[in-house]
């Protein structure tokens, strides 16, 4: 990864991570546990509603664990 510092309107200066081109791969989704944290994320911080919906439209996969999503939802649902 590579950070970037940048200046978000209504937020300031914000630090971000991007992956380099040489490890991105388009045709991988999210599993629904981290979709939910980045959507969770969105709403606390007050993101415009345009942006959220489009992250609401992304696709995502069922995770292989079980036991990893079971524990992710159970956060997320107590963090709520």
């Amino acid at each position: 990864y590579q950070h970037y510092h940048l200046e978000a309107p209504g937020y300031g200066k914000c630090l971000t991570y991007r992956a380099q081109e040489s490890h991105i791969d388009d045709t991988l989704k999210p599993y629904e546990w981290y979709l939910r944290y980045v959507l969770q994320g969105c709403e606390y911080h007050g993101f415009d509603g345009g942006y959220i919906e489009r992250i609401r439209g992304i696709d995502f996969c069922a995770d292989p664990d079980a036991e990893r999503h079971a524990n992710h939802m159970a956060y997320l649902t107590s963090s709520t």
